[in-house]
């Protein structure tokens, strides 16, 4: 009895002490950034140059690698470096609004530094469809959307952003964290493009704590682009030189998309509090503020008429100027992405 007593007095003292784990600083989220730039110029690169689609796909593995094996050598909590939750209603379907309404002003943004930098867009364009050429849609399709939905969202949402939540400022480490998935595409074409998407995604999972929502906004947007890639018919070839040669179908179409994505901010605002709504944590949410509900609604209806308008404006302008182009702008929009 004694003996027994004494032991279970003891059993605390004589367990192993258990190992906190470390928090990722901001220092490491950059080094890290670093580490994966220079793998992606010296390593990377290489693959895809030798092996193609094969190589995209083990530069996607070899990215999430190297986050796994980063994580591990720091010692971090795999579980708060990579949050993995149940998905709930209201914040999926924000998530799939959110993409939405952002890819609307994606085609506005992408149509303008179409119109500003037409030979280096095109270039950038003709350079990713040769590299498709010939490959499988089912396996570009398992590789540009699912393989780099889950590998890029380990490195940037992952292991960037949570390194970065020390810094207690919402919206700077939003902006870093979408600049830096800018910079990781190693395309000054298309830097602003995807440091806006790269922001948008950072958006859902800060608020989420979920990792999860951050891979299926970047599975939706990949995922698109690849389906619809799938239905396009006519030369490419032809369709860049018609461009070139009559820049006014460029702002035709940019006209048209302005006009388009003139419900996006609604569509972005609903998006954002359908995301917080489902991640509150007993906090209330509302639709509009209590205070500054008119600056918020102010902003939301000029944005909204300033799209409206100015692509109406723009489209008006380029008929009256050019009304043969009027037929040619059908066929030239669908090359705009």
């Amino acid at each position: 009895m004694e003996e027994n007593l004494y032991k279970e007095e003891n059993i605390p003292d004589m367990l192993p002490a258990k190992k906190q784990k470390r928090k990722l600083r901001p220092w490491q989220g950059i080094l890290f950034f670093v580490l994966v730039i220079l793998a992606m110029i010296f390593i990377c690169s290489t693959m895809q140059y030798y092996w193609g689609m094969a190589g995209l796909a083990a530069t996607e593995l070899f990215l999430l690698c190297m986050s796994l094996l980063y994580v591990w050598i720091l010692r971090a909590d795999f579980k708060e470096v990579f949050p993995f939750r149940k998905l709930q209603l209201s914040p999926f379907f924000g998530t799939m609004l959110l993409w939405g309404a952002g890819y609307l002003l994606l085609m506005v943004l992408m149509v303008t530094l179409m119109y500003l930098f037409p030979e280096e867009y095109f270039s950038v364009s003709e350079g990713l469809s040769d590299f498709m050429q010939d490959t499988n849609p089912f396996v570009e399709f398992f590789v540009t959307a699912f393989m780099a939905a889950v590998c890029e969202e380990m490195v940037t949402r992952g292991v960037i952003q949570n390194s970065l939540y020390p810094l207690r400022n919402k919206w700077l480490i939003i902006t870093l964290v979408g600049v830096m998935f800018g910079i990781l595409h190693m395309d000054p074409i298309r830097f602003l493009p995807t440091a806006f998407l790269g922001g948008l995604m950072a958006y859902v999972v800060y608020e989420t704590k979920n990792l999860l929502y951050g891979m299926l906004f970047h599975f939706l947007n990949n995922g698109f682009i690849s389906v619809i890639s799938l239905f396009q018919t006519g030369s490419v070839d032809e369709s860049v030189d018609l461009l070139l040669e009559q820049p006014a179908l460029i702002l035709m179409s940019l006209g048209s998309y302005m006009m388009m994505a003139c419900v996006a901010p609604f569509l972005l605002y609903t998006a954002a509090y359908l995301v917080r709504r489902g991640n509150s944590r007993g906090e209330k949410v509302t639709y509009l503020p209590a205070r500054g509900k008119g600056v918020v609604l102010t902003i939301l209806i000029s944005t909204t008429v300033l799209l409206l308008i100015g692509g109406l404006v723009l489209m008006v302008a380029i008929i009256l100027l050019h009304p043969e182009m009027l037929m040619d702008t059908v066929e030239s929009m669908k090359y705009a992405v």
